[in-house]
């Protein structure tokens, strides 16, 4: 991919009356889309790639997770749950093959930040801390992405919070992984100011993922 766009929209009614000479309005539904533009790879795999994006459509919406600067721990990312609204192959005689996919979000799209960079784990592990200087009351959403899995028998992925940066409970509990899979999940009541990824392992193997957290 080379580009990220991501819009939020409310709208807006007119309800201004004749008598006044100003226009008012009241608050209707919010929605936001994302676009992805990027490039095809010439190489064998590139039907493959065509047809990752063309399955991006689920009854439910599927779970992004979009790093316009990196997917490093306190990362800024945004987290829209999405379904593919529209599809483009870009073809030239005059320049790679390129796609664009168009996304419309189910609800808000959440912005948070990252507990576990795009990479590879092989052991146990408590990754390390975000603060976010004071605690939020409104829950938040999880995101899971593993990417790629080989070996464990099992995987449990954590999302945990801290009063002190020293002490920590669970707030969110993906499903427990045995493949490559995705996950968002919402939890409600209070986050603590800060916040972690943890990931425990049973058998032995290697995984890439990443994990990320949205505040609400």
């Amino acid at each position: 991919t080379n580009e990220f766009t991501a819009s939020s929209v409310t709208d807006m009614h007119d309800v201004s009356v004749v008598a006044n000479a100003y226009k008012e309005f009241i608050v209707g539904h919010n929605t936001s889309t994302v676009t992805i533009g990027g490039f095809l790879d010439p190489t064998a795999t590139s039907n493959l790639q065509a047809d990752q994006l063309a399955d991006q459509v689920g009854a439910a919406g599927e779970a992004w997770t979009i790093g316009p600067s990196g997917l490093a721990i306190g990362d800024r990312v945004w987290m829209p749950n999405a379904n593919q609204a529209q599809l483009t192959h870009m073809v030239s005689t005059t320049s790679p093959v390129k796609f664009g996919l168009n996304l419309q979000t189910d609800g808000i799209t959440d912005l948070g930040v990252s507990l576990h960079d795009h990479a590879e784990e092989t052991i146990t592990g408590s990754y390390a801390s975000v603060d976010n200087a004071a605690s939020s009351a409104g829950g938040g959403v999880g995101h899971l992405h593993v990417t790629a899995y080989s070996g464990f028998t099992s995987l449990s992925f954590l999302v945990q919070d801290s009063t002190n940066d020293s002490t920590f409970n669970t707030i969110v509990t993906f499903a427990s992984v045995t493949a490559i899979t995705s996950e968002r999940l919402a939890v409600s009541g209070t986050v603590n100011r800060y916040l972690r990824g943890r990931m425990v392992v049973t058998g032995t193997g290697s995984v890439t993922f990443n994990i990320s957290f949205a505040r609400r």
